[in-house]
């Protein structure tokens, strides 16, 4: 009994001490997490007031933008009144002096010539207008021609010699694709400067080439298109040198590459005339004494030549192709998706071809009939701005 009790003393001895050290580890816990809990309230009111501070902040800063925003309207508002007032002032000004002092005749001094402003036609605007009109519609026709040649030619070279679908086309064609996905972006704006030079002719405005300002925005437009051209052509003929050398190129199929390759090259060396020709005519909108009558009449006359060479092209472009695409229905390659493709690149050569042809007939006949003259050749006021043959 005495060793039993012995041993429960010592135990109940450890079990306080160890009681002890329990509570007073407890109360080292309790004291840190009343801490905690006091330091991350104080944090979170802290984070509130910041939060509260901001909103109203915020708010404040969006009166003050309303009002800046408001001011701002009414300043340009009474900007836009001030300088109406001071343009028509000006305007009226200017009207009653031409009215009153500008009626001479200085057609002897080169140097006062120059500053001479032909009467405004309403006959002569229209047909320009017309001619314009006529143009815009040809370059619509032209350019929806060649984003589907563009596009057709992209989809074509995923699904030949290789379906991209199957396995991973080669470099030289993965980056031709690129670069052809790209056409929308050169031939869209052909279309969009052309239709801004034609609103800028009126039945009210005179129409020459020094007043085409407009001329100079489609001039670099077509520049463009033409460098873009110029950027496809090598992946072009390295693509169809590539279509030579699968195991199934017949002999024939490989002759038509070849001309086609050769067409590709002229199609594009014409565009990059056309370019110079166009940027030509471009010049007086920005230096009136940039080109003389003689020198506008041999513009003219190349570039119906220039447009001849481009029906030529296209014609034969199509042409080429067409055989090409009758060989290649007797590929053991061949596929629906194929077909489809290749019938859909003909249609738009085609549309090519009947675009071009029509942009050279109505360019040799307007040619034929009117020009319109650079101030460069010495004209009174009397004259006109517009000559018909």
């Amino acid at each position: 009994f005495y060793e039993a009790d012995e041993q429960y003393r010592r135990q109940e001895a450890q079990l306080r001490a160890r009681l002890d050290q329990l509570e007073k580890e407890s109360e080292q816990h309790q004291a840190v997490v009343v801490a905690h809990n006091r330091k991350y309230t104080d944090a979170i009111e802290k984070l509130q007031n910041e939060k509260t501070f901001l909103e109203v902040k915020a708010q404040t800063l969006e009166r003050e933008a309303k009002d800046c925003r408001i001011r701002t309207e009414e300043c340009q508002q009474q900007l836009l009144r001030k300088y109406q007032s001071e343009v028509s002032s000006q305007l009226k000004h200017s009207s009653s002096v031409i009215q009153e002092k500008v009626p001479f005749n200085d057609t002897q001094l080169s140097d006062y010539n120059s500053l001479n402003v032909p009467l405004q036609n309403r006959r002569h605007q229209l047909k320009a207008r017309d001619v314009a009109a006529q143009a815009l519609g040809f370059v619509q026709n032209l350019v929806s021609a060649l984003l589907n040649f563009h596009t057709y030619t992209e989809q074509r070279v995923h699904i030949y010699p290789l379906d991209s679908s199957i396995e991973a086309i080669s470099p030289v064609n993965l980056k031709f694709s690129q670069y052809l996905h790209e056409n929308a972006s050169y031939l869209r704006p052909l279309v969009e400067d052309l239709l801004q030079l034609h609103h800028s002719i009126t039945e009210d405005s005179i129409t020459a080439l020094e007043t085409l300002a407009k001329l100079q925005d489609f001039s670099r437009s077509f520049s463009s298109y033409s460098s873009f051209l110029q950027k496809i052509l090598p992946y072009q003929l390295q693509s169809l040198e590539e279509e030579c050398e699968v195991s199934f190129c017949t002999s024939a199929l490989a002759s038509k590459n070849r001309q086609l390759q050769s067409d590709m090259k002229k199609l594009t060396a014409v565009f990059h005339k056309l370019k110079s020709y166009v940027a030509l005519l471009a010049v007086p909108s920005v230096c009136s004494d940039g080109m003389c009558q003689s020198s506008a009449n041999a513009v003219f006359t190349q570039m119906s030549v220039c447009l001849h060479g481009l029906h030529d092209a296209a014609t034969e472009l199509s042409q080429h192709y067409s055989q090409k695409e009758s060989l290649e229905q007797d590929l053991p390659t061949v596929t629906q998706k194929f077909h489809t493709t290749n019938e859909c690149l003909l249609s738009s050569l085609a549309s090519l071809t009947n675009s071009c042809s029509k942009v050279f007939i109505t360019h040799t006949h307007t040619h034929t009939h009117t020009y319109i003259h650079t101030r460069s050749h010495t004209h009174s006021l009397t004259d006109t701005h517009i000559h018909t043959h």
